[in-house]
């Protein structure tokens, strides 16, 4: 695995939301993927809505994954992501969180 921790800020609104780029930080120290990756965001909480991949949260969480995915703010490499699974968990929780898995793929 890439990645695998379960972020609890705040859910960000665009692709230049410094908050989980943050996290992401605190981590450890990443190398950026140099090649394809799987992805799986479990949403956890009922007010995290994932019904708008291409323009909500879901994509607003994969652009603020470039400490990972490589790329800059704004500009991630998300065309390294070719596997994808997104669940939601609709279990009240006192703030929306998401766990987040990544891992290298072969090719």
């Amino acid at each position: 695995l890439l990645l695998n921790g379960v972020y609890a800020g705040p859910m960000p609104n665009s692709a230049r939301c410094p908050e989980l780029p943050a996290w992401l930080h605190t981590m450890a120290r990443m190398t950026p993927a140099s090649g394809p990756v799987g992805l799986a965001l479990s949403f956890q909480g009922r007010t995290n809505s994932i019904a708008s991949i291409a323009t909500g949260v879901v994509k607003h969480v994969v652009d603020c994954l470039y400490p990972v995915l490589g790329g800059t703010a704004g500009n991630p490499l998300d065309e390294r992501v070719h596997e994808l699974v997104v669940t939601k968990d609709g279990i009240a929780r006192p703030s929306p969180q998401v766990r987040i898995q990544m891992w290298t793929l072969p090719g």
